[in-house]
């Protein structure tokens, strides 16, 4: 299923953009579910949810930047969510700071080739999906299943059961047998951090380290042992000065 945000105050503009989607994915015969929000700050409030989302189309207007500062935030968090602006004029100033923020596509909506701009961005997209992000195989107790890497939350261990917590189309939970031990090293340099001798964390959706604690963004805290909490403050900090030193490097 490919989830879909559109992020525009103008409820008029947001009808225009929706019905060339629809009718783009219509033709395509992609599943997809495409949703609207009044202003960039409503789609962040969706937390972890953003992982279930692979694009966002975010409205700007020249007296109000809702879209550039909603698309930085967006990259704070990651990298993986293809970010459109939208606009109803020309702002070049926008388009500078869109391209600092590694924005996919500046469109026009009251262009003439409108349509056509939203079908070259949509072709575009479609061709890089499957090679967005890293995908690790396992044998689950429920099956075999190809998990994102960027939509694993964390994994929880429970002696030799190891419960892998994903969000998917809502949060879903699969297990397997094994240690943490071994899975720990094919995920370490995907951003992953072991915060508990029973946790493996995924950093991308760590909020706060702070008073021997993880805070995520959903809500969940995880205690860190003394013995691990400088290290995991450390590797913390380090992930997410890296994060932002990629957007001073593109600006």
């Amino acid at each position: 299923m490919l989830k879909i945000a559109i992020c525009e105050e103008e409820k008029c503009i947001g009808n225009k953009v929706r019905p060339v989607l629809h009718k783009y994915l219509s033709l395509q015969g992609i599943a997809s579910e495409v949703n609207s929000f009044r202003s960039g700050n409503d789609f962040l409030e969706q937390g972890t949810k953003l992982a279930n989302y692979k694009m966002v189309f975010l409205d700007i207007k020249k007296d109000d930047p809702d879209g550039i500062e909603t698309a930085r935030k967006i990259r704070e968090i990651g990298k993986e969510l293809f970010v459109v602006l939208t606009s109803g004029s020309e702002y070049p100033g926008f388009m500078t700071e869109g391209y600092k923020l590694d924005v996919f596509r500046y469109i026009l909506k009251n262009g003439e080739d409108f349509i056509a701009d939203v079908y070259e961005c949509m072709d575009a997209i479609i061709g890089k999906l499957n090679g967005l992000s890293p995908w690790q195989g396992y044998f689950f107790n429920e099956g075999y299943r190809a998990v994102a890497l960027e939509r694993l939350l964390y994994i929880e261990s429970h002696l030799h059961k190891l419960e892998f917590h994903v969000l998917e189309d809502g949060w879903k939970i699969y297990s397997l047998y094994d240690t943490l031990n071994k899975i720990e090293g094919s995920l370490i340099n995907n951003g992953f951090v072991r915060i508990h001798q029973s946790f493996l964390v995924n950093m991308r959706y760590m909020q706060a380290v702070s008073r021997y604690k993880v805070q995520m963004d959903n809500g969940i805290q995880f205690t860190i042992p003394r013995a691990r909490y400088n290290r995991v403050e450390g590797q913390f900090v380090a992930y997410k000065g890296g994060v932002r030193r990629i957007d001073d490097i593109r600006m």
